[in-house]
């Protein structure tokens, strides 16, 4: 995960936030889901039915804050909330169609 977060003020609070939108990203991709009955009710009965990952099901994740950028913000500070968790799927999502797409199917095939 690399993120430009300007100037990383407390590094290690930056590293604890790109990880753990990675993380979210990843159980969003291939452990959370969220699934309904015919007339729209969830199925789950309580959230310990309710799959999300933890940190046992974490995968190593390397962070590289990128700094730079514009001085905009006093000190050059932009924010890093949770930034992981925006491209986490898309990229999960874009390997598997490319590896689908060399197995020669498509993702509609694979329902």
């Amino acid at each position: 995960m690399a993120y430009g977060c300007g100037a990383a003020i407390d590094r290690p609070g930056v590293v604890g936030q790109l990880t753990g939108g990675t993380v979210h990203g990843h159980g969003i991709a291939l452990t959370e889901a969220l699934r309904h009955d015919g007339a729209g009710s969830p199925t789950a009965e309580s959230l310990l039915q309710y799959r999300i990952p933890t940190a046992w099901d974490a995968p190593d994740v390397t962070v590289r804050i990128i700094e730079s950028g514009r001085r905009a913000m006093p000190r050059g500070v932009k924010g890093a909330g949770e930034a992981g968790v925006v491209g986490t799927p898309a990229a999960i999502a874009a390997a598997v169609r490319d590896v689908l797409r060399r197995a020669g199917a498509s993702p509609g095939q694979t329902a």
